[in-house]
């Protein structure tokens, strides 16, 4: 039997907004959901934007909590645990954010090398041996000593996954790692994240708007719409999927359910 790494259980997120007159009011983003998530599974959260996939992607990841429901690491209640079991579990998983995240004011080298300096007990050597290995495995190693502006977005994606995968984390999130690059660069990263992932036998959780990229990286496909969660299968099953909604964001067709509920 497959073991279960992430689960969500009847989970609701909600978020306190106020507005231009100083009224307060709750948004609901994620309603009753529940989803498991096993070892070694590489997961895609696709669907319209605005709808809950990174607030999902967070909460999976322990950075939002749900204001109902639980959220369980390897088998544990994450919020029933002490912070120092928290930041146990917390290390081994790491995360590509959206906007990369790198530290500007720090040469590409450097960025790799601090979450290792401030978050282990290795020697000064062994940091720049892992700072140089996962830096050759994103090809970045001819611009270790350059900064994240001198290089372009692509490369900026591959210095983010190196920086995540340093740590040799468990759990791998990556928020959509293909905004805004071309095509070709876009299915290098999906490569890059999916033979690393294989090297390290690790669990992947991808957020993507862009279902070429979703078929190439999942095993198992997540469909957000309407602060629920649709579990689609995998790719050749979401792809056969009866449910409109789900046809009309393969597809891209400008009408449909997603576009009468957004309209």
């Amino acid at each position: 039997m497959a073991l279960s790494v992430l689960e969500l259980k009847n989970v609701t997120v909600r978020f306190n907004q106020v507005g231009a007159k100083g009224t307060s009011t709750d948004q609901e983003i994620l309603k009753d959901l529940s989803l498991t998530i096993v070892k070694g599974e590489r997961v895609a959260i696709v669907g319209p934007s605005g709808l809950g996939k990174s607030t999902l992607l967070k909460t999976l990841a322990g950075l939002i909590r749900p204001t109902v429901g639980t959220l369980w690491v390897e088998g544990q209640n994450f919020y029933n645990l002490s912070s120092s079991q928290q930041q146990r579990l917390l290390v081994k998983m790491g995360m590509l954010f959206q906007r990369n995240a790198l530290f500007d004011s720090m040469k590409n080298g450097e960025n790799v090398r601090f979450p290792l300096k401030e978050t282990t007990h290795k020697s000064a050597i062994e940091i720049e041996a892992i700072v140089d290995q996962f830096l050759a495995a994103v090809g970045l190693l001819h611009a270790k000593d350059l900064y994240p502006d001198e290089i372009s977005g692509g490369m900026q994606k591959r210095l983010g996954i190196a920086r995540a995968m340093a740590l040799e984390p468990e759990i791998l999130f990556y928020d959509d790692p293909t905004a805004g690059l071309d095509p070709i660069t876009s299915r290098k990263i999906i490569e890059l994240m999916i033979n690393l992932q294989k090297q390290k036998q690790s669990t992947l959780v991808v957020v993507t708007n862009d279902m070429n990229r979703a078929f190439q990286v999942a095993d198992r496909i997540f469909f957000v719409f309407k602060k629920d969660i649709l579990s689609t299968g995998s790719p050749e099953e979401t792809r056969k999927c009866a449910d409109p909604r789900v046809q009309q964001f393969i597809h891209g067709r400008p009408e449909g359910p997603l576009t009468e509920v957004s309209a």
